[in-house]
């Protein structure tokens, strides 16, 4: 009976272990295709974040919104209530629930003060993260608008800035 337990039990433990290695290859984090790199111009405004409303089939607002750092970090998210929002900056809610998780995060690159490329990080359905990309056209300093998007998460066609400090803290 003892000898029979241990079999089992062995068979289920050795199981386990076998189902976690073939995850392995499926839970990896996708690498971005560019460097972080600190962003010195003023083609367009930092001290805030690009937002915009978008009314969904049911009738439902939601806000989608890009916050860009001088150190070339990014972060694509998206809010129903947009006073929750920053209120979740000033009193650091949101560096409680967000600020340690990889997915939305990425990066970005200004080519020729007219065009940012983005890459951020977004769940993949089973486990790890997957690289997204877009890149939008700095069309004046709190204006950018969407060129090409993914099809994977809807983008608005146009972001304007709102200035708003504190922003949270982009080293994550």
């Amino acid at each position: 009976m003892v000898k029979r337990k241990f079999i089992l039990s062995f068979s289920l433990v050795t199981s386990f272990l076998w189902f976690l290695s073939s995850c392995k290859d499926k839970c990896k984090v996708d690498e971005f295709s560019f460097g972080r790199e600190n962003y010195s111009g003023n083609a367009f405004r930092l001290a805030g974040y690009y937002q915009r409303y978008d009314i969904d089939s049911q009738g439902d607002t939601g806000y989608h919104y890009k916050l860009f750092y001088r150190n070339g970090v990014c972060i694509n998210l998206g809010a129903s209530d947009l006073k929750k929002l920053e209120q979740s900056f000033t009193d650091g809610s949101f560096v409680n629930s967000l600020h340690y998780n990889r997915d939305f995060w990425g990066i970005y690159s200004v080519v020729g003060d007219s065009l940012i490329r983005i890459e951020y990080w977004f769940p993949k359905y089973t486990c790890g993260s997957r690289v997204l990309t877009s890149s939008w056209k700095i069309s004046n300093d709190t204006t950018i608008v969407l060129l090409n998007g993914n099809n994977v998460v809807k983008d608005v066609k146009e972001l304007h800035f709102k200035h708003f400090l504190p922003k949270p803290d982009s080293t994550n």
